[in-house]
């Protein structure tokens, strides 16, 4: 069993997770995860640049934050 693998599933896993909580919305989902929207943008990319790209298929697109206040 790989750990490492594991491991960075679960981070991706957890990501995805508080953005579907925040419709997609990059800063308040990296105030929640506690780091920069910078990081949390590196870290998506990462994620797709990944060779699991299921996760990457199921959530919704990222948001930056006026974007998500022209929805409202």
């Amino acid at each position: 069993m790989n750990h490492t693998r594991t491991l960075q599933d679960a981070r991706q896993r957890h990501i995805r997770k508080v953005l579907a909580h925040t419709k997609g919305d990059i800063e308040q989902a990296s105030r929640i995860l506690g780091i920069t929207p910078a990081a949390l943008t590196n870290l998506l990319r990462q994620q797709e640049a990944s060779p699991s790209g299921e996760e990457k298929r199921s959530s919704p697109e990222p948001k930056q934050g006026w974007e998500h206040e022209k929805e409202t």
